[in-house]
């Protein structure tokens, strides 16, 4: 009998009502999502903690360039400043925010804002050209190599010196550039390891690099080479992994080991709705599309930074959109926004970070 009392005692203490129960789950689900908010904070802070650290390194380049010229990048303009512009389109010629309310000012804003890009695109390699083809042919997309070179089909001059082959963004002040597009150097005519010569001939590549009347076309890049590789050096060591698609520059490493590899190094975003490809980021010349090969700067979220330096070049801004990817070009004035405009801008702009000289 004492056995049995016993045994009821301890049964009655080891169990629980219903209630009980729901008390318990209700005290863990608490917790659990306390847990997970504080984990979404440290990511955030961590995010954050990683792109003022990448601004930082950015910004001790920008000021050894300003150093070494007398002013910053002076980065050309690509695509469109003013957001309100009528059929407002991208570097791609898609349409952007298209409609009026936040989400189409906010997606017009944040393109203009890449006026003067971050990243620097450039023709790939010839030894690359049989990959891309492959990798691209089903959409139709191509290597510049192919399209545009000597063998490819007669391209009347004045529409050639036009033809999109470079994009001098601010990676392309900050790195070397020749060194960065493969340029070797070699007495031979067009190596695998360059890009075709004929490209340096474009009326885009003589109006944003020096002139020089040392010879030839070759003789005059690899005298710009050495002036470049020179002054780069100093401030080069700013950039180890972190550039996205980057490279061994000079013996200085600069690739960011979360992004592709150099061979998947295009402007191609593949999105996909099912099986059937919607979009891929490629440029178009009478109807045929090519990619290039980038370099860019990003931030701890993955996107890319923003830059913006007004003639004379003698100030300039560094940025992150922040967490929400949103941002508002630095050159519009709060006064010319409507009191609705001001108060998405206030929003949009608030997780921001920023460098700067002024």
């Amino acid at each position: 009998m004492r056995t049995e009392l016993r045994a009821g005692r301890r049964d009655g203490r080891q169990a629980f009502t219903m209630i009980e129960l729901m008390v318990v789950v209700t005290i863990i689900a608490i917790l659990m999502g306390g847990v997970f908010q504080l984990m979404s904070t440290v990511g955030q802070m961590n995010q954050r903690a990683e792109t003022v650290a990448r601004l930082e390194r950015v910004q001790n380049a920008i000021s050894g360039f300003y150093a070494e010229y007398g002013y910053y990048p002076p980065v050309p303009s690509y695509g469109n400043p003013d957001p309100w512009a009528s059929n407002f389109r991208n570097d791609f010629d898609q349409a952007v925010g298209s409609g009026s309310g936040k989400e189409a000012f906010t997606s017009r804003c944040t393109e203009s804002a890449r006026n003067q890009p971050v990243e620097f695109e450039f023709p790939p390699v010839q030894a690359l050209d049989k990959f891309i083809n492959i990798t691209y042919a089903k959409w139709s997309v191509y290597s510049p190599n192919t399209l545009l070179g000597p063998t490819a089909a007669t391209i009347p001059k004045e529409e050639w010196q036009d033809v999109k082959l470079f994009k001098f963004g601010l990676l392309s002040y900050l790195l070397p550039r020749l060194e960065v597009i493969g340029f070797t150097g070699t007495t031979g005519i067009n190596t695998d390891l360059e890009p075709i010569l004929q490209f340096y001939e474009s009326r885009q590549w003589k109006r944003h690099n020096p002139v020089s009347d040392v010879g030839s076309t070759r003789k005059s890049l690899a005298a710009q080479q050495v002036i470049e590789n020179r002054a780069v050096a100093r401030w080069l060591p700013n950039f180890e992994g972190i550039v996205a698609a980057g490279k061994t520059i000079l013996g200085v490493n600069t690739h960011e080991s979360e992004t592709a590899d150099d061979e998947g190094a295009y402007k191609t975003r593949n999105v996909y709705q099912g099986t059937k490809l919607v979009d891929v980021l490629a440029y178009d010349y009478n109807g045929q599309r090519y990619v290039l090969q980038y370099m860019s700067l990003r931030d701890g979220w993955d996107r890319d930074l923003f830059y913006y330096s007004p003639p004379p070049y003698q100030s300039y801004r560094l940025w992150s959109a922040g967490k929400d990817g949103k941002t508002i070009p630095p050159w519009i004035k709060m006064e010319n926004l409507s009191a609705e405009e001001r108060k998405w801008a206030t929003e949009i702009t608030l997780d921001d970070v920023a460098r700067f000289d002024r």
